[in-house]
């Protein structure tokens, strides 16, 4: 499991990418979100890129745990069909 805070955008870029390559390989990957106050839409492309990625590998899929400052935008661009929010990591994990 990885978590990001503050905001995610062209200035912090490098960083949440070195964070979601982490996850690249893992057997379970959950990432927490529930930080992070903004978030771009090259962001979003980098979380569907790596989910993508994982289940062509055959690993389990990306879980995406979002608070109030990423949740609004995920209901705005779709991206919750491919990439389910969780509340909380608690239910990020549970089987």
């Amino acid at each position: 499991m990885s978590a990001f805070s503050g905001n995610i955008d062209f200035t912090t870029r490098e960083e949440f990418r070195q964070l979601l390559a982490g996850l690249a390989m893992a057997e379970f990957a959950v990432i927490d979100l529930s930080g992070v106050g903004y978030i771009d839409s090259m962001a979003l492309s980098e979380l569907i890129a790596l989910h993508r990625g994982r289940m062509d590998a055959g690993r389990s899929p990306l879980r995406v745990v979002v608070g109030p400052g990423v949740r609004r935008l995920y209901e705005i661009s779709g991206i919750g069909a491919i990439l389910p929010p969780y509340a909380s990591v608690d239910a990020a994990v549970a089987p």
